[in-house]
């Protein structure tokens, strides 16, 4: 949902045209406190669901019913209504999350996604710490905010086939022969190498005898 213009949007295309051309996905490096979030996050599940008494069941990875290109990793799903997303942040986002009570503003599109593609009313966010304690912040499903995520997805689909169609990927090819190729011919015979004849003395030039003569008299009388 960053602006069109700006570099965090062209970033993003560009990942998503590498990712569909050579078929793998970026590895993300996962930082100590993605970490930690990740080795709390079930116990903030079942904390949730003794606070609450809501029943969750784990899912994967979600696609939309007819976008197959969104798609979403919701943390559970919460009856039949709601949608659970879990943040384990440290100390100090814990404390301030918790002084002002409600989501804190760089979630809320990807509250509002999940709510969309899993075609829930609800989402149940909740914001906990094992030794500070946790809270649940409810947020209902806001159409006018959806409305405008659908759009921007399809957006962003649009550019990316966009470029994938003006930069297909070089595949190397190996040429089929044409008429331009040279080609060998058959021999229709043999050609035997012709035999070197022998020199015979009447072969020898008259200077060359003369050369000769004169160098043999010079030898003699010396």
């Amino acid at each position: 949902m960053a602006a069109t213009d700006s570099r965090t949007y062209a970033s993003l295309v560009d990942e998503l045209v590498s990712e569909r051309v050579t078929g793998h996905r970026r590895e993300r490096l996962i930082t100590p406190a993605m970490q930690w979030g990740i080795d709390h996050e079930p116990v903030a599940r079942a904390w949730y669901s003794r606070q609450s008494g809501n029943h969750v069941e784990q899912v994967g990875f979600v696609r939309h019913r007819s976008l197959g290109f969104v798609g979403v990793s919701p943390d559970g799903l919460v009856g039949a209504r709601g949608v659970l997303e879990i943040k384990c942040p440290q100390p100090k986002a814990y404390s301030e999350t918790m002084a002002r009570g409600c989501i804190p503003t760089r979630y809320v599109w990807q509250v509002q996604g999940q709510i969309w593609v899993c075609e829930r009313e609800f989402a149940d966010f909740v914001c906990f710490h094992p030794s500070m304690g946790g809270l649940v912040i409810r947020v209902q499903r806001d159409e006018a905010r959806i409305a405008r995520l659908q759009a921007r997805c399809e957006q962003i689909e649009r550019e990316v086939q966009r470029r994938i169609a003006g930069n297909p990927p070089r595949r190397k090819r190996t040429p089929a022969p044409s008429s331009a190729w040279p080609r060998q011919s058959v021999p229709t015979h043999v050609d035997q190498p012709t035999p070197r004849s022998r020199l015979s003395l009447s072969d020898v030039p008259l200077w060359l005898w003369l050369v000769a003569a004169v160098v043999f008299w010079y030898w003699v009388m010396r």
